[in-house]
Order: structure tokens, then C-alpha cells, then sequence
């Protein structure tokens, strides 16, 4: 499980990584023929020589479990893009949003969604990011980690 969830977490940010040098080249304005193509071949070969940072928050909301995990979709759909949905009868999401220095790095966010049985009403939420960094460190992960720590809290999911 945790072997397949690194291997979509590298897939996600090198596809991301990809993206953002696409729409980089696009607008500069570079007439070059098939230079999207190239910066996009560049950034996801950067990306995969590039080291990966995470970062990870554990919270206890008072929100019923299954109404959390729609308003994450909810969420994911508004600020970025869902990745995975959950399987029926597990509650976990994969989601990428933008953050680090002018929201320009792709995060991976992975949450997981535990009931707490003593408690009716309240559960577990683990997120997990991802990011990759470059010789200049932007913290992304942290930040796409306290950026949706924040909504749950804000939520009072």
C-alpha cells in the first residue's frame, strides 16, 4: 500500500513539475518550435532527479467522517485536483494543490479519514504532503499541509 502510494505521489509531481515548465514556456512568449514540449521534457526529467520533501499534521475534528471526506472533495475540486478517490469503504483522498513561493510548486496531499469509535461525531484526520525541492528549499509540503490544516480548522470540519 505504501509502495504504490510512493509511486503515485512521484507520478503526480513529476506530471505537475511537467505542467508548470509547459505554462512557463507559454507564457514567455517563446516562439521556438515545440519548446512547450521541450520544457516539459525538461521539468519532469528535473523533477525526477530532484529530491522529495514531506511533511505530515494529525488532527482530532468533531465532524462526522463521511461528511468531512465530501467536503475534501469539495475542497480539492475548488483549489486543485482530486488524484485518487477513495475506494468504497475507505476513507482516504489524494489531491494535488499549488504552494511554496507564489503557489508555482505542486503539492501532493494525502489524506487519511480514522472514526473514532469512543467518540460519535469526532475523527482522526493524518495529512500527509509532498513536494519536491529544488537547491533553493520553498517548504512547499509544509505549507500545502498547514493550507488545508487551516480550512479543516476553519471549517470546523
Amino acid at each position: 500500500m505504501a509502495e504504490d502510494r510512493d509511486k503515485l505521489v512521484e507520478r503526480l509531481l513529476i506530471e505537475g513539475i511537467g505542467e508548470v515548465m509547459k505554462t512557463g514556456m507559454r507564457l514567455s512568449g517563446t516562439k521556438v518550435p515545440f519548446a512547450g514540449l521541450a520544457s516539459s521534457f525538461g521539468g519532469k526529467l528535473g523533477a525526477k532527479l530532484s529530491k522529495t520533501d514531506s511533511a505530515e499534521r494529525e488532527m482530532r475534528l468533531k465532524t462526522d467522517p463521511k461528511d468531512l471526506l465530501l467536503k475534501l472533495y469539495a475542497w480539492f475540486a475548488k483549489n486543485g485536483r482530486l488524484a485518487e478517490e477513495a475506494e468504497e469503504g475507505c476513507m482516504r483522498v489524494t489531491g494535488v494543490i499549488n504552494a511554496g513561493i507564489m503557489n508555482m510548486s505542486p503539492v501532493v496531499l494525502c489524506v487519511e479519514i480514522g472514526s473514532d469509535d469512543a467518540d460519535a461525531g469526532r475523527c482522526t484526520v493524518r495529512i500527509a504532503g509532498f513536494a519536491k525541492e529544488g537547491l533553493i528549499s520553498q517548504h512547499a509540503a509544509e505549507k500545502g499541509v498547514a493550507k488545508l490544516a487551516e480550512v479543516l480548522n476553519m471549517l470546523k470540519a
